[in-house]
């Protein structure tokens, strides 16, 4: 199991940025932080595994030439001495970042740009983004979308919880366990996760912590 962390959305490098990142070895990247940022992470870390998210903004479901056209031109510019980008995640959470587009619909147009993608990139990784993490609603949400998670390389699962007990919840911070299940033979990988109560850092730290290594028991 590889352990990685979301980079921040921001073009702009920390100054200890790497020092806090050199425990991890996946790194999750939104494409409008820019192409450059993926070619230093890879320069630093040699062998990470970096996923684009490639970013859309929220509204309206885009046309599939547009997202097409800006994945090849951010693809291009992302290769380096280390080779081509191996993974993206296609857009977010399509239940709140699309909410006028049904579940059918969006498995649809996933399905349809990831052939296309693929076409222009034959071992490009394109993953599925699962809906926002709200309970059961969005469980039955990506239920609908499985056209389109079947289609899929891997599966982008989102895992948030509140509290310690909703940690191991299958809807909440172990919802990934409960995505195996329905799809058994997708890899998945988890790229958000976090405790989203109001609560002290040292806390949520600690929760960290305990979540990084109760997941290889799963």
């Amino acid at each position: 199991m590889r352990r990685g962390i979301h980079w921040r959305n921001v073009r702009e490098m920390e100054t200890d940025a790497f020092q806090k990142a050199q425990y991890f070895d996946s790194f999750v990247v939104l494409s409008s932080a820019g192409p450059e940022l993926p070619r230093i992470i890879r320069h630093h870390f040699p062998g990470a595994l970096v996923i684009v998210r490639l970013y859309w903004p929220a509204g309206d479901l885009p046309h599939m030439d547009d997202v097409v056209g800006m994945a090849y031109e951010y693809l291009g510019k992302a290769t380096d001495e280390a080779g081509a980008i191996t993974h993206v995640q296609l857009l977010n959470e399509p239940d709140i970042e699309y909410p006028g587009v049904t579940p059918e619909a969006f498995a649809r147009w996933f399905t349809v740009v990831r052939e296309n993608l693929r076409s222009y990139a034959h071992d490009l990784q394109v993953g599925f983004p699962m809906p926002s993490v709200k309970g059961e609603e969005s469980w039955q949400y990506a239920l609908r979308c499985a056209e389109g998670i079947e289609a899929s390389d891997f599966i982008a699962e989102h895992c948030y919880w509140q509290t310690d007990e909703m940690m191991d919840d299958w809807n909440w911070g172990a919802r990934y366990y409960r995505c195996h299940q329905e799809w058994p033979t997708k890899i998945i990988h988890i790229t958000e996760y976090g405790c989203s109560a109001e609560i002290d850092g040292l806390t949520k730290a600690a929760m960290y912590s305990h979540y990084l290594r109760e997941m290889p028991e799963y």
